[in-house]
């Protein structure tokens, strides 16, 4: 079964991070909170994965909530891919995406 998910590549703005007097290890954990609140998981390399596709909406949504929240003027921009995964039930009803 193919399921579409998206992910969010964010690039951060380490001179805005740094000028704001913040650390910027602590604003990538608030990031990382941010978008596990949201349902994201994280990978390295890849970045924050959504298990559906993110529409335009969603992805304005996202930016007018990390706005709201005061991480978007740490964020330099950020990219949304599609990603299609193959969803493998195993055995104990765990699944893995390949």
């Amino acid at each position: 079964m193919i399921q579409k998910r998206s992910r969010i590549k964010i690039n951060t703005d380490l001179a805005k991070i740094r000028q704001a007097g913040k650390n910027p290890q602590e604003v990538q954990k608030e990031l990382l909170e941010f978008f596990e609140k949201r349902g994201f998981e994280y990978e390295e390399y890849v970045g924050y994965l959504y298990q559906e596709e993110i529409t335009q909406e969603k992805a304005q949504q996202i930016a007018d909530e990390l706005k709201e929240c005061g991480l978007a003027k740490f964020v330099h921009d950020f990219y949304v891919y599609d990603v299609e995964g193959k969803i493998v039930v195993m055995e104990d009803g765990n699944k893995e995406y390949i």
